[in-house]
């Protein structure tokens, strides 16, 4: 896999001074005995084509690549660093376009809100700010701040007129106003810890939930007034606490929750009914794959065009497996339906070497369907489909570096 080599002073103008001999050889999967215990799980193994190394930093204390994000037309994929950094690259290529700087502390999540407007990034951090961006002059555009001692860890755009920005603050949620900036309102009673995601529903745009470390995940009507008692409409009783939520199904009628103790459960956001349980969700995904046991959950994806909810998860050695969940097989007599996982479908295996943090898709006919991943070893990762050993393109990114290898460093995947 080709990659530039250069000192830090020299980032800038590696790409333009780096020889063609400076490429070094693709990194091959481990020859330990794991390495085997993939080979006959029946899943596509998906082969490491390009890797980008994000960091300018020591390798014994390595960046982390904690979010990534594309635009709808995949023409901009952005990956938040644990350096406060945001970088652009393009997905195809993983040319590296630009970057961002402004927030002071970590940046837990970006996001493109507007398919129309594919130069518009968004980002939010505990520095107690939401920020946007423009690509097209790689600056800074916009502000939302909310006061002393909130850590914003998620935001969303919707509500009335879809003029309505939320975010995630320490027990509340923050409401303001698109088009001034200004403060609207919050919701100040619903939990009771830190807030840890809210999602203005796609095809409902007044409807907001939110979840938090209390183990709720709340649902609001956002076109009234903005208050606790006159905007609560459900409450999701988790009951453990809740990291991240999405929505799945035609409607977008269901949401699937994952929490801190690395577990998982379906519900209907409307009615406010569970409807699946997963509550040893790693032995489940451990038991789908000939690999390593599963050592956290990363995300869930919605495919609309299969109608399948998928698990995204991994091992602190950077291996990935995506599992299909499956509730066609629920126990009907348990008070709350148990729900399985089917066969690992696809995995990852053999470019990563810590925690994976970041897994983004890019559909088949874009960009070649690759899929990126990011993690705690300072590395961006794009795949393709195998079979076989696929010989890696080149990323002709002036943000590549290769370094020697360091002491390997496991870290908590939250």
């Amino acid at each position: 896999m080709p990659h530039i080599h250069f000192d830090e002073e020299d980032a800038d103008a590696a790409m333009d001074e780096a020889p063609p001999e400076a490429a070094a050889p693709a990194p091959q999967a481990s020859t330990s005995g794991r390495k085997e215990t993939y080979a006959g799980a029946g899943p596509a193994m998906m082969v490491p084509s390009r890797t980008i190394y994000t960091t300018l930093g020591k390798v014994e204390d390595p960046d982390y690549v904690f979010d990534i994000c594309t635009n709808h037309e995949q023409s901009a994929m952005a990956a938040s660093l644990s350096t406060h950094i945001v970088k652009v690259y393009h997905p195809a290529s993983g040319d590296f376009l630009g970057q961002f700087q402004g927030h002071t502390d970590t940046i837990h999540e970006l996001g493109f809100p507007e398919p129309a407007s594919p130069h518009f990034l968004v980002s939010c951090s505990s520095d107690g700010t939401v920020r946007e961006w423009d690509l097209r002059s790689f600056s800074q555009v916009g502000q939302y701040a909310c006061g002393p001692g909130h850590e914003l860890e998620s935001f969303s755009f919707g509500g009335p007129g879809e003029n309505m920005v939320a975010g995630a603050g320490r027990e509340v949620v923050l409401l303001w106003d698109r088009r001034t900036h200004a403060g609207m309102g919050a919701f100040e009673e619903s939990h009771m810890e830190q807030v840890t995601q809210v999602r203005f529903h796609p095809i409902h745009p007044n409807k907001l939930l939110s979840s938090s470390v209390d183990g709720l995940v709340c649902v609001f009507e956002t076109g009234g007034t903005l208050d606790d008692e006159d905007c609560m409409e459900t409450v999701l009783p988790v009951n453990t606490s809740v990291s991240s939520f999405g929505f799945y199904g035609p409607q977008a009628e269901n949401v699937w929750c994952l929490t801190n103790i690395e577990t998982m459960s379906l519900w209907n956001w409307a009615e406010g009914a569970q409807l699946a349980d997963f509550p040893e969700t790693r032995e489940l995904a451990s038991r789908q794959w000939q690999g390593p046991p599963i050592d956290y959950l990363i995300q869930c994806e919605y495919d609309p065009s299969t109608s399948q909810l998928d698990l995204v998860a991994g091992t602190q050695d950077g291996a990935v497996g995506v599992f299909t969940v499956d509730q066609s097989n629920r126990c009907s007599d348990a008070a709350v339906p148990r729900g399985s996982l089917r066969p690992a479908k696809e995995v990852y295996h053999g470019a990563h070497e810590s925690v994976v943090r970041a897994f983004c898709r890019i559909r088949e006919g874009q960009s070649s369907g690759l899929i990126w991943t990011g993690g705690e070893d300072r590395k961006m990762v794009g795949w393709a489909r195998g079979p076989g050993d696929v010989r890696p393109q080149p990323a002709g990114s002036s943000d590549l570096v290769m370094r020697t290898s360091g002491p390997s460093r496991r870290h908590s995947p939250y």
